[in-house]
C-alpha cells in the first residue's frame, strides 16, 4: 500500500494542483506572501510587538500553511529558531507561547522535512523553566496550563537536541531523585523522556532498567514503556545509533564560552556499526523478560490474587497533583505493542508452524527426574532441545505466550476490564505490525533485510490473534468492541484467507437466524471491518464471491425500530459498496464489436437479466441480441463465482430500495417537514453510493423502481425527507433523472396549485394538512432534482422559471414556501456551485472502457497514487451563470420590490402582510443564498486598512495588520467592470438596504404580527453576512469529512495509496481553504454597520426566540468581520444601566457572555474598564435571573482576565532579536524594514502606556466597588476575585487594596475571607519577590537573591553523604550559628549530588529584613496598621473557630498569616499573643485549631526572623506546647498533626530545634505497654507528622526508632502495634540508598551498565535490620506451640507478633520500594501458609493470605523468583496439611502467570513436575486444584508436551483397573484413575475454544470412565459439560472434526443420549 518513493514537496504541489478545476497561483507568487508574513512576524519580534504583532502574523502563517504551498527547508528552520526562542523567552505572553508551541508541532511533525542536521536547539530554557514552574510554591493557586505547554515543547524539540549533550542531561536530572519521595523520582523520569536524546542511548539505557526494577510505581512503568517504545521503533534502523554521528552534527545550540559534560564511555566496536542489536531487539534478554512481566501486569489479568496489581496503584496516590500538570504519558498499552512489534527479527530459530488457530508454544514437558507412579513409562533420556521461537521471532513468540496464556480472559462470559486491555494489546500490536510492515516495504527502509519482518511474522501473528479475536468480537462492551472491529479491519488486509473465511461463517448464521440482537451486530460490523479487504481483489480475490449472500442477508438490517443495527448495516454498505461497481457480469453492458463470436461456453456465461424492464435490446443499443456475448478469457475458478454471483445484484436492489421504501412509509410525523435524523442520513447515504456506482441497465432499474414508488405513493410523514432519495438518483444520472421526473413535478405542481394547494397563510410549523400532501410530496422531489448536475438543469431552464414564479405567488403556507426557497437556493447553487462532479471509484476513463464495463470487478478495491487520479468538477459555464442572472433579475429583484411595498407608510399590518411578509423573505433570503459563491466580493486595499483601523486590533499600525490578497477559487464573476458582476453587487445591496429599513420599522412598529417578520429579517442579515464563500465552520465539516473518509479507508497506517474518493474529499478541502481564504477579508460599509446594530438590537428584544437566534448570529458574524464588537459594546453597556427594560437587560447579558464578546473584552485592556463598570454596574437589578446572569458572565471573566505583566518590555531578548533577524536574511528584503521595526516599537511604547491607564482605571473601579458601603456582598466577591488576579509583580503594591483586603479577611461572609486570605497571600509575595529580585529577570523567573541564601558545591562522596544526613541531628551550638548552612528542600544526594545546592545561612542575631522595597512601603505600612490592633486578631480568630468541625488546619488561613509575619517580623506577635494564649486554654475543638492555625503561621513565617526574636518565639514556645500537647484529645489530635507537618514541610529540622527535640524524646521514652493506648498513638502520631515530611533526612533518628519499636514488635494495644508496622515500611524506606563507588551520576550510569547480578546498584539486596527480622522469624514456631486457642488467640504472643510482621511487610509492598520486600517475605513463606489455617484468628490469617497475594503483583528481582519456588514446591510435596496445599497450589499457578517470561525450560519441568505428582494426592480438592493449574500451563506448552501427557495419563488410567470396593486396594485405585482423568480433564481445558486433532479419540476414552466411582464419574460429568460450554459458539465447524462415534460419546457424556449426533 506504499508507492515506491516519497514524494518531493515540488511533487505534492503538483498533484495538488491538478486536482483543482483552476490554475493555481505560481509558486513564486505564494513564496512572496510568505514571505511578507515571515517579515511581519520577525519585524514585530524585534519591535517587542508580540501582542497583536506577533498573533497576527502567526495567524496569516496559518492560513497560508492550509494552501497546501511547499515550505522551503531555509525558511522552516530560521521559522522554527524564532518560534522556539519566543516560546522559551521569560515573562512572553501566554497567548505567544502557546501558539509559538503549536506551530512548532506542525513545523517539525515530519522526519523528512527537517532534521538535527538541518536544526539543533538548546534543552536548557526549557528544563529550567519546568524545573521551576512544575511544583507549586505554597502560596501560589494561579494554575495555569504553561507547565504542559512546555513539557509539549520539550517532545515535539527532543530530536533537536544535541546527543552530545546526553551527559549533561544526565548530570542534571539523576541527581534529582530522591527514593522517598515520589514527586522527585517522576519528575527526573519525565525529564528523561521529554529531554534525553534518543539516538544513543546505550549508555543510559540500562540506567533505566536499574531505576524500573527499583520503583513500585504504574505512573513510573507507563513512562518508562514510553521512553522504550520510542527507543524500539527508532534503532531498527543500525546507522542511528552510530557513535560517528555525534562528531558529525553540528554543535552550535550551546551557550558562549559554555563547555560540554562528556563521561568516559565504554570503547565503541571496530569495524562497520551494526547498530544496537541485542538479544531481542535492542534489549538483552533480562531486561526483555522483565518488560514481559511488566505488560503482563498492565493487563490486570485477574487470578487467585485480586488485588495485587494494585500496589503500584497505591504508591503513586503519594505523588502531588502537580505531576498531573505535566503532559502525561503516552498509554502504555500503545507503548508495548510498539516495544512488541518493532522488536520483532529473525533472532531464533524457527520453530514448526504449528496448524492451530492459537500457536502452540515451545515450553517443555516434564523431564525424566519427575518422581511419581510414571516412572517406568517414561522414556530415555533423549538430548537437549534447542528451544525454538515462534517464525524465530523472541518478541512474537513472547506476544503469542501472553495471549496463549490468557485466552479465555476474551470470551464475553469472562470479560471486564481486563479485556478491554487485552484486546486494546491486541489491536496495537497488529496495527504497528501493519505500519512497520508498510515502513519495510518502502525501498528507502535503512532496517537491515535481515532484521525486517517476515511473511511468516505476519501469518503467524494473525493465527495468534485470530482465536481471541473471533470470541471477543461478540463483547457487549463498545470499547473492546471497537479494539476488535480495527483488529479485523487490518488483519483482514494483511492475511484475509486466515481470517475472514471464519467471519463470513458466523455472519451466515447470525443474519439467516436475527434472533440474538447482539451477535447480529457484531457479525455485521466486523463485516464492515473486513469490508474493503473482501472486495479488494488485490488483497483477497476469493472474498468478492460472498459478497452478494452477504448483501441479501444485510437487507432486513435497514429497520427503522433499531437504529444501532441500521447504523452498523448501513456502515458495512457504504464500506463494501464504495469500492465496486453494481453491474451484471453475466450480461453486456456494451455492444461487442460486429462479428464477434463466442464459443458455447461463453454463450453459457451469458444469462437473462433479472430486471423485469430491462432487455438484451435495450442494453445492446438496438443490435442483434445474440451478438453481444462477454468474452471470459482464462477466466480462474474465483472470477467466474464472482461473474456469476453479480446477477443477484437486481434482485438485491429490488429488496435493498423495497426496504428504504418500507422504511419511509413508517416514518413518524415531523412537524417541520425536514427530519434531521442521524439514521435517515446513513440510509440516504448507502442509496447515494448505490445510484453513482450502478451500471447503465441497472441504473435504469433502480430508477424506474424510485419513480413508480414516489409517483404511486404519496407518504405526508416522508414529504421533508423524499427528497433526499431523489438527490441520490439525481447523482447516479442527472440526465435521465430529470428527463423522467421533471414532466411529472411540474404537472403534479402545476395541478395542485391550482387546485388550493398550500392556500391556507401560516408563518409557523404544523402538522401538514392532508389536502397540500401531494403538493408537498411532488415539491420535495423536484427539490432533490436540484442536487445533480447543473448543466443537466439547463433544458429545463424555461419551465424551472415558470415553476418558480408559480410557487413563490401560490405557495402560502409555511411548508410550501419555505420548500420554495430552498428549492430556489438548491438550484442557484447546483448552477453556480464549484463542485466535484462524480464520486465513482474509478476515473471516468476507466469507467467507461470497454474493458471496464466487461470486466470492472477485476477493479473493485481499487486504490490511486496522487499522480494518477483525475477529478471531475462543476464549474459554472457562461450560460448557467446566465440563468442565475435571469433567476436574480426576473424572480428575486421583483420579489424584493414587492417586499418593499409591503413595509410602505399605510400598509395593513395583520395576519395577510405577515404572511406576505415571510414568504416574500424566505424567497429573496434563499436566492441570495444559492449565490454564495457567484459573485466575488472584493475588497481593495485601502478598504482593508481603513476596516483593520477600527477593527478589533487596537493601536497597531497599518502595516502590521496582514491582510491576505484575493487568490483564485472558481468563482465565476471576479471582474468589477462586467455588468453582470455590478448587477449582483447593486441587488445585494438593495437587499441590504431593506433589511436595514424593515428593521428599524418593524421596532417601531412592533406587535404580534412583527415576530414571525423579524425571525424572518434576523435569518435573512445572517445570510447576507455569512453565506458567502467557505465559512470557517464549513471548512471543518469538510475538514472532517475529509480525515473520516480516510480513516474509512485506512487499511496500513502509513497508507499512500487511497480510494479516489479520498482524492476527490481532498480535492473538495483544497478548494474549500481557497475559499476560507477569500473570505478573510470582508467588505464593510456603513450599510454592514447599520446591519451590524440591526441585529444587535434585535438580540436585546423582549421575545427569548428572536434574542437566542440573533445572538447567535451576531456571533458568527464576528468571526468573519472585524471590528463588530467594538461598535456593540456602547449599545450593550448602556443596556445594563438602571431603568433599562429587564428583557432588553438580560438580552444584552447574554451577548456579553458569549465568548466572542466576554473573552474579548477581559483579555484586551482597553476594554477591560468599560466592561468592568458595566458588569459591576448591575447591582441595582434584583431579579434573580438578571443575577444569574451577571454571576456567569464574572465568572467567565475572572477565568478570562490575566494578570498583568510587562516585565518582557525591559528584558533583552537578544536571543529571538537574533532569530529574527536570521529569518529576515532568508525572506526577500523590505526596503524600509529598520524604519518599519522603529515605527512599530514606538506604536507599541504608546499602546503600553495607554494599557497602563486603562489597567489603573480597572482597578480603580473594582476598588471603588469593593470598597463601597453600599456593595453587596456577591459582587464584592467579585470584586476580590477580580482584583487578585489583577495583583501583579511589576508594579508596587496598591496600598489601598491592601488595606481593604485585612478588612476584608475579618468580613462575615466566609467567601469573601476566602478570597481575601488568597489575595494577601499573593500581594505580600509579590512585595517579597520586588524586594529580593534586583533585575526584571530575576522578577520574571521569580528568583530572588534572599540575603541568607547560599551556592555551595557539595563533596560527591559517600562520607560527605552521611555526614550530611547526620548533621540533621545534631543541635546548633551558639558559637557555630554563623557557619552553619541550612537546607529546607531536599534537592539531591540520594543518588547524586548535584554540582550546585541551595542553603541558607542563619539570620542576623537582632535584625529583621524589614527594608522592603520603597515603592511598596504604603502597602507595608497598611498591613502594619491593621495587624498592631488586637481586635482584628480578635476578630481573625472568631472566624477561624466556627464550628466548621473540620480536624485538620486551613492551609489558606495558616499562610495568611505566614506572610504578614514574613512581612513585619515579630512585631504583630505581642498583639496577637493574647488572643492565642486565649484560644490554646480553650478545650474548644474550633478554637484548638484556631490557635493551631496561628501558631503555625506565626512558626512558618519566622523563617528569617533576627536570631533573638525566634530564641523569644521558641522560648515561650517550649513551655507553651507541652501543655497544649498534654491536653489533646482524639477530635484534636489530628488538627495539632496537621500543625506539625505544616511546619515541619519544607524546613530544615535545626530551624524547630525545640520542637523536634521535644517529640523525639516523647516519642522515645514512651510506655507503649500503657493502659492508654492513646497517650501512646498520641507522641507517635507526632513523630510520624515529621518523619513523613523529613524524608531521608529523618535517617538520623529512624535507626533509634527502629531499635525502639522492635522491642515493641508484640505490644498489647493494636492500635500500637498497627503504628509501629507503619514505621518499620517507612524507615526501611528512608534508610534504603543505592550502593555507589561514588554519589555522582556518571558513577550511577556507569555502574548500572556492570550486568553481574551481585552488582546492587539500587541497593535492593541490603535490606535494612534484616538480621532482626530473621531473628524474630526463628522464634516463630516457639511461639506457635505456645499460642493461646480459641478466642484468646489473637491475645498470644505469636498473633501479636506475626500481625505486626505481616502488615509491616504488606505496607512494603505498597510502597515504591516495594522490590525490597522479598528479602525480608521470603523467610517468612512457609509461617505464612500455616498462618492461614489458622481459624481461631481470622483476621491474622487474612492479612497473610493478602500478603501472599500481594506478593506476586510486584516483579520479583532475578536472584528471588527460584527461591520462592523452592518453598512452594516444598509446601506443596511436604506439608502435612492439605489446607495448605490446596493454598499452595493457587499460588504456584499464579506465580507462574505473573513470572511467566523469565521462567526457564528447567524451572517450567519441575512446575510440572509438582503439579503432576498433586494429582496423585489423597485429598480430592488437592488433585482438582493440581488440575486447575496443570490446564492453564499446558496451554502455553508445546504440541509434543501435551501428547506426551496424553499418553502418559491414558496408560495410567488402563494399567490400573478398579477391583470391588471391599478390596483393600480400591481407594488407591480410585485415586490413581481419578489422577489420570483430572489430567485428561486439565488437557481439554488447556484448549477451550479450540479441537486439537487428539482432542476427539478422549471422548470415546472417557465414556468408558463415565460410570467408574465417584469422584471420576463427576469429573468426567463436569469435564464433558465444560467442553460443550466452551465449543458452543464454534460447535457449527469444531463439529466435522468429530466422528459419528465421538459425537456419540460426547453427547452420552453430557446428557446420556446421542445429543450431538
Amino acid at each position: 500500500m506504499t508507492t515506491s518513493r516519497k514524494r518531493t514537496w515540488e511533487e505534492k504541489w503538483a498533484h495538488d494542483s491538478a486536482l483543482l478545476p483552476y490554475p493555481r497561483e505560481p509558486n513564486e507568487v505564494m513564496q512572496e506572501r510568505l514571505d511578507l508574513y515571515l517579515r511581519r512576524l520577525a519585524q514585530a519580534t524585534l519591535a517587542k510587538d508580540y501582542d497583536p504583532g506577533v498573533l497576527q502574523a502567526d495567524a496569516m502563517i496559518v492560513y497560508w500553511i492550509s494552501l497546501k504551498y511547499p515550505l522551503p527547508k531555509e525558511k522552516r528552520v530560521e521559522l522554527c529558531k524564532l518560534y522556539y526562542e519566543l516560546a522559551v523567552t521569560p515573562g512572553m505572553p501566554f497567548a505567544v507561547v502557546s501558539v509559538s508551541v503549536d506551530r512548532l508541532s506542525t513545523l517539525m511533525r515530519s522526519k523528512n522535512d527537517i532534521t538535527i542536521d538541518d536544526l539543533r536547539l538548546p534543552w536548557k530554557p526549557i528544563y529550567t523553566y519546568l524545573k521551576k514552574n512544575t511544583f507549586l510554591n505554597r502560596r501560589q493557586f494561579e494554575l495555569n496550563s504553561m507547565p504542559l505547554q512546555f513539557g509539549n515543547l520539550a517532545e515535539t524539540c527532543k530530536r533537536f537536541f544535541h546527543p552530545i549533550e546526553t551527559d549533561e542531561m544526565l548530570n542534571a536530572f539523576v541527581p534529582g531523585i530522591i527514593g522517598a519521595h515520589l514527586d522527585t523520582i517522576l519528575e527526573a523520569q519525565y525529564y528523561m523522556s521529554a529531554f534525553l536524546p534518543q539516538t544513543h542511548p546505550s549508555s543510559w539505557l540500562p540506567m533505566i532498567f536499574k531505576l524500573w526494577e527499583a520503583f513500585n510505581s504504574n505512573v513510573w512503568d507507563a513512562r518508562t514503556f514510553q521512553i522504550l517504545s520510542q527507543l524500539a521503533e527508532l534503532h531498527v534502523d543500525p546507522t542511528v545509533s552510530d557513535p560517528k554521528r555525534i562528531r558529525e552534527i553540528p554543535d552550535d545550540a550551546r551557550e558562549e564560552g559554555e563547555e560540554r559534560v562528556v563521561w568516559e564511555k565504554e570503547p565503541t566496536p571496530k569495524g562497520a556499526w551494526k547498530g544496537l542489536y541485542k538479544d531481542v531487539g535492542i534489549f538483552d534478554d533480562e531486561q526483555w523478560n522483565f518488560m514481559m512481566i511488566k505488560c503482563m501486569a498492565t493487563m490486570s489479568i485477574p487470578l487467585a490474587d485480586t488485588g495485587s496489581l494494585a500496589t503500584g496503584t497505591s504508591t503513586d496516590t503519594q505523588a502531588s497533583f502537580e505531576i498531573g500538570r505535566l503532559p502525561p504519558p503516552v498509554w502504555e498499552i500503545h507503548s508495548l505493542a510498539r516495544i512488541i512489534v518493532y522488536s520483532m527479527s529473525r533472532d531464533g530459530p524457527v520453530s514448526a508452524s504449528s496448524g492451530f488457530s492459537t500457536p502452540q508454544i515451545s515450553t517443555p514437558g516434564p523431564s525424566h527426574k519427575t518422581n511419581g507412579l510414571l516412572r517406568d513409562v517414561f522414556k530415555p533420556q533423549q538430548p537437549a532441545k534447542i528451544k525454538t521461537y515462534l517464525a524465530g521471532s523472541k518478541a512474537l513468540d513472547s506476544f503469542a505466550r501472553l495471549i496463549v496464556s490468557t485466552e479465555s480472559f476474551f470470551h464475553p462470559s469472562n470479560s471486564g476490564s481486563w479485556t478491554g486491555n487485552l484486546s486494546a494489546l491486541v489491536r496495537h500490536v497488529v496495527n504497528q505490525f501493519s505500519k512497520r510492515w508498510a515502513e519495510e516495504q518502502d525501498p528507502e527502509c535503512k532496517t537491515p533485510p535481515h532484521r525486517r519482518l517476515t511473511t511468516d511474522m505476519r501469518r503467524e501473528l494473525v493465527v495468534t490473534v485470530k482465536t481471541v479475536v473471533l470470541l471477543a468480537m461478540f463483547s457487549k462492551d463498545p470499547t473492546i468492541f471497537d479494539h476488535v472491529m480495527s483488529t479485523i479491519k487490518c488483519v483482514c488486509s494483511m492475511e484475509p484467507e486466515i481470517m475472514i473465511e471464519p467471519i463470513l461463517e458466523r455472519a451466515g448464521d447470525a443474519l439467516e437466524t436475527l434472533t440474538e440482537t447482539d451477535r447480529t451486530t457484531a457479525v455485521i460490523s466486523a463485516l464492515s471491518a473486513c469490508g474493503p479487504a473482501l472486495v479488494t481483489r488485490a488483497i483477497f480475490p476469493a472474498g468478492a464471491k460472498h459478497l452478494l449472500t452477504i448483501l441479501e442477508l444485510c437487507v432486513p438490517g435497514i429497520d427503522l425500530n433499531d437504529p444501532t443495527k441500521t447504523q452498523l448495516t448501513t456502515s458495512f454498505l457504504l464500506e463494501v459498496l464504495q469500492h465496486i461497481k453494481i453491474g451484471d457480469l453475466t450480461v453486456p453492458e456494451v455492444p461487442l464489436e460486429n462479428g464477434a463470436e463466442g464459443s458455447d461456453d461463453e454463450m453459457k456465461a451469458v444469462r437473462s437479466p433479472t430486471m423485469p424492464t430491462v432487455s438484451l435490446e435495450a442494453i445492446a443499443g438496438g443490435g442483434d441480441p445474440i451478438s453481444p456475448i462477454i468474452e471470459v478469457a482464462e477466466e480462474d475458478e474465483e472470477d467466474k463465482l464472482l461473474r456469476e454471483s453479480t446477477s443477484r445484484f437486481s434482485t438485491w436492489l429490488s429488496s435493498f430500495f423495497g426496504r428504504v421504501f418500507l422504511m419511509m412509509d413508517n416514518l413518524p410525523e415531523d412537524p417541520e417537514g425536514a427530519s434531521e435524523d442521524p439514521l435517515l442520513e446513513t440510509v440516504f447515504a448507502v442509496c447515494n453510493q448505490i445510484c453513482i456506482h450502478l451500471s447503465d441497465p441497472l441504473f435504469d432499474f433502480v430508477l424506474n423502481l424510485v419513480f413508480d414508488y414516489v409517483t404511486q405513493n404519496v407518504r405526508p410523514n416522508a414529504a421533508g425527507s423524499i427528497n433526499s432519495l431523489i438527490a441520490c438518483v439525481a447523482n447516479g444520472n442527472p440526465p435521465k433523472t430529470m428527463a423522467l421526473f421533471m414532466p411529472h413535478c411540474e404537472r403534479v405542481i402545476r395541478n395542485e396549485l391550482e387546485n388550493g394547494a398550500s392556500s391556507i397563510r401560516s408563518t409557523q410549523w404544523g402538522n401538514l394538512r392532508s389536502s397540500d400532501a401531494t403538493f408537498h410530496w411532488n415539491l420535495g422531489l423536484l427539490r432533490g432534482l436540484m442536487d445533480g448536475n447543473g448543466r443537466s438543469l439547463l433544458p429545463y431552464k424555461d419551465q424551472l422559471l415558470l415553476l418558480l414564479r408559480l410557487l413563490r405567488d401560490k405557495s402560502f403556507s409555511k411548508h410550501g414556501y419555505t420548500w420554495t426557497g430552498e428549492l430556489l437556493s438548491d438550484l442557484l447553487l447546483a448552477l453556480s456551485h464549484t463542485y466535484p462532479q462524480n464520486t465513482w471509484f474509478v476515473n471516468r476513463d476507466t469507467w467507461e472502457s470497454v474493458d471496464f464495463k466487461l470486466n470492472h470487478h477485476r477493479s473493485w478495491g481499487k486504490n490511486y497514487a496522487p499522480q494518477e487520479v483525475t477529478v471531475e468538477w462543476h464549474v459554472p459555464n457562461e450560460e448557467e451563470v446566465d440563468l442565475c442572472l435571469q433567476i436574480m433579475r426576473e424572480l428575486v429583484e421583483p420579489t424584493l420590490s414587492s417586499l418593499k411595498q409591503l413595509f410602505d407608510e399605510g400598509v395593513v399590518r395583520d395576519a395577510v402582510w405577515r404572511n406576505d411578509v415571510c414568504r416574500y423573505l424566505c424567497f429573496v433570503r434563499n436566492g441570495f443564498t444559492g449565490i454564495q459563491t457567484l459573485w466575488k466580493e472584493i475588497v481593495s486595499e485601502e478598504e482593508a486598512i481603513a476596516i483593520s483601523a477600527e477593527g478589533d486590533v487596537l493601536d497597531e499600525i497599518p502595516e502590521f495588520i496582514t491582510h491576505g490578497s484575493p487568490i483564485e477559487s472558481g468563482f465565476p464573476l471576479d471582474d468589477p467592470k462586467d455588468p453582470r458582476y455590478r448587477f449582483v453587487g447593486a441587488l445585494k445591496e438593495d437587499f441590504g438596504t431593506f433589511l436595514h429599513a424593515a428593521s428599524l420599522f418593524l421596532r417601531e412598529h412592533g406587535d404580534e404580527n412583527a415576530v414571525d417578520p423579524v425571525q424572518m429579517i434576523v435569518l435573512a442579515i445572517a445570510t447576507y453576512f455569512l453565506e458567502y464563500g467557505e465559512a470557517a465552520e464549513d471548512y471543518k465539516t469538510v475538514q472532517e469529512k475529509y480525515m473520516n473518509e480516510k480513516r474509512i479507508a485506512r487499511l496500513v497506517p502509513v497508507q499512500k495509496l487511497w480510494p479516489r474518493m479520498v482524492w476527490v474529499r481532498r480535492a473538495r478541502l483544497l478548494h474549500a481553504g481557497r475559499l476560507r481564504w477569500n473570505s478573510l477579508e470582508r467588505r464593510q460599509s456603513k450599510l454592514e454597520h447599520k446591519l451590524v446594530m440591526d441585529i444587535l438590537e434585535w438580540g436585546l428584544w423582549s421575545f427569548p426566540s428572536i434574542r437566542a437566534s440573533a445572538q447567535n448570529t451576531l456571533s458568527m458574524i464576528c468571526v468573519g468581520f472585524d471590528g463588530i464588537r467594538n461598535r456593540c459594546f456602547p449599545t450593550l453597556y448602556e443596556a445594563l444601566q438602571p431603568g433599562v427594560d429587564v428583557d432588553r437587560m438580560k438580552g444584552a447579558l447574554y451577548t456579553l457572555n458569549m465568548p466572542n464578546f466576554a473573552r474579548y473584552a477581559c483579555s484586551e485592556p482597553q476594554k477591560t474598564p468599560e466592561f468592568v463598570q458595566a458588569l459591576f454596574g448591575c447591582q441595582h437589578q434584583e431579579k434573580p435571573s438578571i443575577q444569574n446572569c451577571v454571576a456567569a458572565l464574572a465568572d467567565n471573566a475572572v477565568n478570562t482576565i490575566v494578570e498583568p505583566n510587562n516585565l518582557i518590555y525591559l528584558l533583552d531578548t537578544l536571543k529571538a532579536d537574533r532569530a529574527a533577524k536570521r529569518l529576515l536574511a532568508v525572506v526577500t528584503p523590505e526596503a524600509d524594514c529598520d524604519a518599519l521595526i522603529k515605527k512599530c516599537l514606538d506604536n507599541r511604547v504608546r499602546r503600553m502606556q495607554k494599557i497602563e491607564s486603562c489597567i489603573h482605571a480597572t482597578i480603580d473601579v473594582l476598588l471603588r466597588v469593593a470598597t463601597s458601603q453600599s456593595t453587596h456582598w456577591k459582587y464584592s466577591i467579585m470584586a476580590v476575585r477580580f482584583l487578585r488576579t489583577l495583583t501583579r509583580r511589576d508594579a508596587p503594591a496598591n496600598a489601598l487594596w491592601t488595606e481593604w483586603l485585612f478588612k476584608a479577611v475579618v468580613n462575615p461572609n466566609p467567601r469573601v475571607r476566602y478570597y481575601a486570605q488568597r489575595s494577601i497571600q499573593k500581594t505580600l509575595r509579590f512585595i517579597k519577590f520586588r524586594t529580593f529580585c534586583p533585575t526584571p529577570y530575576d522578577l520574571v523567573i521569580s528568583r530572588s537573591r534572599n540575603p541568607y541564601k547560599r551556592i555551595v558545591h557539595p563533596k560527591k562522596t559517600n562520607e560527605y553523604t552521611t555526614e550530611y544526613l547526620n548533621a540533621f541531628k545534631v543541635p546548633i551550638k551558639e558559637e557555630d550559628a554563623p557557619h552553619i548552612e541550612l537546607q529546607d528542600k531536599a534537592s539531591s544526594g540520594w543518588i547524586a549530588w548535584k554540582d550546585d545546592d541551595t542553603r541558607y545561612v542563619l539570620p542576623k542575631v537582632s535584625s529583621h529584613i524589614s527594608e522592603w522595597e520603597e515603592a511598596s512601603r504604603p502597602a507595608v505600612n497598611a498591613v502594619s496598621a491593621a495587624v498592631l490592633d488586637e481586635n482584628f486578631w480578635k476578630q481573625y480568630a472568631a472566624y477561624l473557630s466556627e464550628e466548621t468541625q473540620s480536624e485538620s488546619t486551613s492551609p489558606d488561613a495558616i499562610f495568611c498569616i505566614k506572610s504578614i509575619f514574613q512581612l513585619l517580623g515579630d512585631g504583630p506577635l505581642k498583639v496577637m499573643k493574647p488572643v492565642l494564649d486565649e484560644l490554646l486554654a480553650s478545650d474548644d475543638m474550633n478554637k484548638q485549631r484556631a490557635a493551631a492555625e496561628f501558631l503555625a503561621g506565626v512558626v512558618t513565617g519566622s523563617k528569617h526572623w533576627s536570631l533573638e526574636s525566634q530564641k523569644s518565639l521558641w522560648d515561650w514556645l517550649e513551655t507553651q506546647l507541652p501543655i497544649t500537647f498534654k491536653s489533646i484529645k482524639t477530635d484534636t489530635l489530628g488538627i495539632w498533626c496537621s500543625f506539625i507537618t505544616t511546619v515541619a514541610t519544607n524546613r530544615d529540622p535545626r530551624r524547630l530545634q525545640p520542637l523536634i527535640d521535644y517529640i523525639i524524646a516523647n516519642g522515645l521514652e514512651v510506655d507503649f505497654n500503657n493502659q492508654s493506648s492513646f497517650e501512646v498513638v498520641k507522641k507517635e502520631s507526632f513523630v510520624r507528622a515529621i518523619d513523613a515530611d523529613l524524608g531521608w533526612r529523618f535517617s538520623a533518628w529512624a535507626g533509634e526508632f527502629f531499635e525502639r519499636y522492635w522491642e515493641e514488635v508484640g505490644s498489647q494495644h493494636e492500635e500500637v502495634r498497627t503504628y509501629i508496622s507503619e514505621a518499620f515500611t517507612l524507615y526501611v524506606k528512608l534508610k534504603w540508598r543505592p550502593r555507589l563507588s561514588a554519589p555522582t551520576a556518571e558513577a550511577f550510569v556507569r555502574e548500572c551498565r556492570d550486568p553481574s547480578p551481585q552488582r546492587d546498584v539500587m541497593g535492593l539486596q541490603s535490606g535494612y535490620k534484616l538480621d532482626d527480622l530473621l531473628s524474630l522469624i526463628e522464634k516463630l514456631p516457639g511461639w506457635r506451640e505456645e499460642r493461646l486457642h480459641g478466642a484468646m488467640a489473637p491475645y498470644s504472643t505469636y498473633d501479636k507478633v506475626a500481625g505486626t510482621i505481616v502488615r509491616f511487610l504488606f505496607g512494603m509492598l505498597h510502597d515504591i520500594n516495594a522490590a525490597m520486600a522479598f528479602q525480608y517475605i521470603l523467610p517468612l513463606v512457609p509461617e505464612l501458609f500455616r498462618m492461614l489455617i489458622m481459624e481461631d484468628s481470622v483476621d491474622l490469617a487474612a492479612r497473610a493470605a493478602m500478603l501472599l497475594i500481594r506478593m506476586n503483583g510486584v516483579p520479583m528481582p532475578r536472584h528471588t523468583l527460584s527461591t520462592v519456588l523452592d518453598i512452594l514446591f516444598d509446601v506443596i510435596r511436604t506439608s502435612t496439611s492439605w489446607k495448605i496445599r490446596l493454598y499452595a497450589i493457587p499460588g504456584l499457578q499464579v506465580l507462574y502467570f505473573r513470572q511467566l517470561p523469565s521462567l526457564s525450560d528447567e524451572t517450567v519441568e519441575d512446575i510440572l513436575a509438582v503439579l503432576e505428582d498433586s494429582l496423585m494426592d489423597e485429598v480430592v480438592e488437592v488433585r482438582q486444584a493440581g488440575s486447575d493449574t496443570l490446564s492453564g500451563i499446558l496451554r502455553c506448552s508445546s504440541r509434543q508436551s501435551v501428547i506426551s501427557f496424553k499418553d502418559r495419563f491414558i496408560l495410567r488410567a488402563e494399567v490400573t483397573p478398579i477391583p470391588q470396593r471391599s478390596d483393600p486396594g480400591f481407594a488407591s485405585a480410585v485415586r490413581t484413575v481419578h489422577s489420570a482423568i483430572l489430567g485428561i480433564s486439565a488437557l481439554l481445558g488447556a484448549y477451550p475454544y479450540t479441537v486439537p486433532s487428539w482432542c476427539p479419540d478422549l471422548m470415546i476414552f472417557l465414556e468408558k470412565h463415565a460410570y467408574d466411582p465417584i469422584p471420576i464419574s463427576t469429573t468426567i460429568t463436569e469435564t464433558a459439560r465444560t467442553f460443550r460450554k466452551t465449543h458452543i459458539d464454534t460447535w457449527r465447524e469444531d463439529k466435522d472434526k468429530f466422528n459419528e462415534d465421538q459425537l456419540s460419546a460426547l453427547s452420552t457424556l453430557i446428557t446420556g443420549s446421542s445429543y450431538y449426533a
